[in-house]
């Protein structure tokens, strides 16, 4: 294993895989029980890419078939079919891909009725001056505020629930451009400290510009669902990174900076973590992939 990007699973059936870079390989099961040296550089076994643009949760089922997922599509191949053929230049070409397709269709956490907020300060930020206002009013219907102002200015309804928040200043939620935060590890806590200490200094928003794919998506959609408590959430995923570690992705033309760019967007991430690419040529590589996928980028040096 030459790096740690590279795991390896158990083979099944003459077939076994490993993954390095985030794609998902198949090779011979190798004979015997020795440690073997594998690399997309070419190693002790033919191997071919399964993955077209990386994957999670690779597992076997039947006699051959492979399985992973990216995002909420599943995708299976035949390992024996992806092994047989080899080009001239002595690589198995990519073999055809059976995408499924498993959305899940949840309703979004959505507040009903009329409140009030009666009393406080308002910081409104509607003018220059922040758009101070006293003894004001904050009427909210639904999850969308109505209105904001002098509470001789604001009508509220007789059906209203009304709280008095006299001595309070209210302003804005926050936003938390970069976040990093804790999501667990494959489990999503059901009460997340990192969570409410966050809401609790009145940051309602948080962007994420490092995280697992696997854990911190499936956070955010809890969160829009009301399973969890938390801010809104949104991330980079898994960053883009340059040096080798667990983390190294290699991007060495365009190509390979979109392939990362669409795994991460296919997780639900909005934006790229571009981090640690040594050369200018990829830091621009990733920018311009990006920028095809109408993904905003957060770019962190690390080197000249």
């Amino acid at each position: 294993m030459p790096d740690g990007s590279r795991i390896s699973v158990p083979a099944t059936r003459g077939c076994s895989l490993c993954v390095e870079n985030y794609h998902i390989y198949v090779l011979p099961m190798p004979p015997g029980g020795y440690p073997i040296d594998l690399s997309t550089a070419g190693g002790a076994l033919p191997q071919a890419r399964a993955s077209a643009d990386g994957g999670n949760y690779p597992h076997w089922s039947g006699k051959h078939e492979l399985h992973w997922s990216l995002g909420n599509t599943v995708f299976s191949v035949d390992a024996t079919v992806a092994l047989a053929p080899v080009d001239d230049a002595g690589s198995s070409p990519l073999p055809v891909r059976q995408g499924t397709t498993i959305d899940l269709d949840i309703d979004s956490d959505v507040p009903t009725g009329t409140v009030a907020l009666v009393g406080a300060r308002v910081v409104s930020m509607a003018d220059a001056q922040g758009g101070s206002v006293d003894d004001a009013v904050v009427l909210i219907d639904g999850n969308r505020i109505a209105a904001v102002g002098p509470r001789s200015d604001v009508t509220v309804p007789e059906d209203a629930r009304v709280v008095d928040v006299s001595g309070k200043t209210i302003i804005p939620g926050l936003i938390d451009a970069h976040a990093h935060g804790a999501q667990g590890d494959d489990i999503i806590p059901q009460q997340n400290w990192v969570n409410h200490a966050t809401l609790a200094l009145g940051v309602t928003t948080v962007h994420d510009p490092s995280n697992d794919a696997t854990e911190i998506f499936a956070a955010a959609e809890m969160q829009r669902s009301g399973r969890i408590l938390a801010p809104r959430i949104f991330s980079t995923g898994d960053i883009v990174y340059g040096a080798k570690s667990a983390y190294f992705a290699n991007v060495d033309n365009a190509e390979e900076a979109r392939e990362h760019v669409r795994r991460l967007k296919a997780h639900g991430a909005i934006s790229i973590k571009n981090y640690n690419q040594p050369r200018r040529e990829q830091r621009q590589q990733v920018a311009a992939a990006a920028r095809e996928a109408g993904m905003m980028v957060v770019a962190e040096g690390g080197s000249l």
